[in-house]
């Protein structure tokens, strides 16, 4: 676990709290936007991120009352989603740690899923 200095404590929306790396990859707007396009196809009755890292798109999601699962295979990126869903209003939201080839997880209405945007060949594989 990162120390807390080396963390920031957002709060994207009322309700929603973000714990992420001070340095490093963070969000921008581009989670925000996708969770707000995501519910222009109507309301899910539930809903997978994959690759969910901070945990911010199914933060949004799930403060919006949809029940959800965020799935990510960095166990820092669970620990900080985690701890940022223990702070925010979402009581039916929860993280996995682990690889979505490998997992059993249920029918949802709705996948999202937010990778990086990078130039070929930059940044982590």
């Amino acid at each position: 676990m990162l120390e807390p200095a080396a963390l920031t404590r957002d709060t994207p929306r009322p309700g929603v709290v973000v714990y992420q790396p001070a340095r490093g990859f963070r969000y921008a707007m581009d989670p925000i936007l996708l969770a707000g396009w995501a519910l222009e196809g109507g309301r899910p009755g539930s809903f997978l991120d994959a690759g969910t890292g901070s945990g911010i798109v199914a933060l949004l999601l799930a403060a919006q009352g949809i029940p959800g699962v965020g799935v990510d295979v960095l166990p820092l990126w669970i620990e900080l989603a985690r701890r940022s869903a223990a702070e925010s209003a979402t009581p039916q939201l929860r993280f996995e740690l682990g690889d979505l080839r490998e997992m059993a997880l249920p029918a949802v209405d709705l996948a999202v899923c937010n990778p990086p945007y990078q130039p070929r060949g930059a940044g982590p594989v």
